[in-house]
C-alpha cells in the first residue's frame, strides 16, 4: 500500500496567514539559533514537534453515525466481500510472490534489509519471515519495531531552513512491505467491486492526468452545445494521513469488510512509529 502505484495524497493541517508567519519565524530562530543547545538538538526539536503539531484526531466518533440514514452505503451499492480475501492462513507461495513483487532498488529501512537480501537467502530466511508474517494475520498484530520508519528531509528548494521546505520520505521496514504487499494482493481480487470504472484512481492502466483530459473534453462539448453545467472541485490538501480511523474503519464495514480484514487495516495504522533522520541520526520516535 505505501508503495503501489495509486493515486497517493498524505496529511492535512490549515494555519492562517499571521500564525504561518510567526511560527516560520519561530521556527527559523530555533534552527539558526547556537546558544540554546547544539544544532542538532534544535533540529530534532523543531521537526519533530511539526509533526506532532500536525496530526489530527484518529478517533472520537465517526461522522457516519450521524448520516447513516442517508449514506447507507454498503445496502444501497449491494457490495459484497466475503470469500478467500478473508483468510487468515498464508501460504509460503504468496509469501515469495509478495516478496519477489518488492522492489530490489528501494532504499532501506530502519531494519536494514532490502529485498535483494531476501532473494539472495531466501533458503535461510523463508521459515522465520513466514512465521512472522502468519503471526500477523492469525491475532492481527505486528511485532514491535516491525512497523518502524525513518523519514527523511529531502530540500524542495535552495537554501531550505524551514521544515515547509522539504519533502518527507519514509523508509519503511521490509517485514510492512511484505504485509502490506499481501494484503495488498488480495484485495486486486475484490477492488472492481468497489471501484466504479468512471473514476481515474485505482483502475488498471488509467493515468491521473486522464482526469483532466476528459475533464477537458467535456468542457468543448458544454460550449459548442451552450449546454450550461456545473464543475465541482475538491483538492484535500494532504488527504490521506488526515483520514480519521475510525470513520475508515466505519467506511470499509459500509462497504462489507469484515471485521478481520478491518483489524488489520488498523492494526497497520495503529502500529506505525518513525524517527526522523537530522544530521543523518534518527530522531526519538513519533
Amino acid at each position: 500500500m505505501h508503495e503501489e502505484n495509486v493515486w497517493s495524497v498524505n496529511e492535512a493541517n490549515s494555519l492562517n496567514c499571521n500564525m504561518e508567519e510567526n511560527q516560520n519565524g519561530q521556527e527559523r530562530n530555533s534552527t539558526n539559533s547556537t546558544n540554546k543547545g547544539s544544532k542538532e538538538e534544535i533540529s530534532g526539536s523543531v521537526c519533530s514537534g511539526n509533526f506532532k503539531k500536525s496530526e489530527v484526531p484518529r478517533t472520537g466518533g465517526s461522522i457516519l453515525c450521524v448520516l447513516e440514514e442517508l449514506v447507507k452505503v454498503g445496502q444501497a451499492m449491494g457490495y459484497n466481500m466475503d470469500g478467500w480475501t478473508w483468510k487468515c492462513t498464508v501460504s509460503k507461495e504468496e509469501l515469495k510472490r509478495a516478496v519477489w513483487e518488492c522492489g530490489t532498488d528501494k532504499s532501506l529501512g530502519p531494519d536494514g534489509f532490502s529485498f535483494g537480501f531476501y532473494r539472495q537467502f531466501w533458503s535461510s530466511v523463508e521459515n522465520d519471515v513466514f512465521a512472522a508474517v502468519s503471526h500477523f494475520f492469525t491475532f492481527g498484530d505486528i511485532a514491535n519495531g516491525c512497523n518502524s520508519c525513518l523519514i527523511a528531509l529531502i530540500p524542495k528548494v535552495p537554501d531550505a531552513n524551514l521544515v515547509k521546505d522539504f519533502r518527507q520520505i519514509s523508509l519503511i521496514g521490509s517485514m510492512y512491505k511484505i504485509i502490506a504487499k499481501i494484503l495488498a494482493n488480495r484485495l486486486v481480487g475484490v477492488l472492481g467491486d468497489i471501484v466504479n470504472e468512471v473514476q481515474s484512481a485505482f483502475i488498471t492502466e488509467r493515468q491521473i492526468l486522464d482526469g483532466p483530459f476528459i475533464l477537458n473534453e467535456v468542457i468543448q462539448w458544454c460550449k459548442l452545445k451552450k449546454k450550461q453545467s456545473l464543475i465541482f472541485k475538491v483538492d484535500f490538501e494532504k488527504a490521506y494521513d488526515s483520514v480519521r480511523w475510525d470513520f475508515l474503519d466505519d467506511v470499509l464495514k459500509k462497504f462489507g469488510f469484515g471485521n478481520k480484514w478491518c483489524a488489520w487495516i488498523q492494526s497497520c495504522l495503529r502500529s506505525s512509529r518513525g524517527s526522523i533522520i537530522i544530521n543523518g541520526s534518527p530522531t526519538e520516535e513519533l
